[in-house]
C-alpha cells in the first residue's frame, strides 16, 4: 500500500467515524471532533507527500 493510498483510506475512516458518532449520538452528549480531524489531518499529509522508496524500482544506468 502506497503512501497515497493509506491517506485516501485515513480520509474515509475519519467520515466513516463521523457518521457512525453522529447516527450513535444520545441527546445531550458531545462529539468529540478531535479524532475524526486528526485522520483527515493525517491522511492529507500522507496523499500529498512524496514517495520515498520510488527511485528502488528505477534502473540504475551502469556504464
Amino acid at each position: 500500500m502506497t503512501r497515497k493510498h493509506l491517506g485516501f483510506m485515513m480520509i474515509g475512516m475519519a467520515i466513516i467515524y463521523t457518521v457512525v458518532e453522529l447516527l450513535t449520538l444520545k441527546q445531550g452528549a458531545f462529539f468529540n471532533f478531535f479524532i475524526p480531524v486528526a485522520l483527515v489531518i493525517g491522511g492529507i499529509s500522507l496523499s500529498r507527500g512524496e514517495q520515498r522508496d520510488e527511485k528502488v524500482f528505477k534502473k540504475k544506468n551502469v556504464d
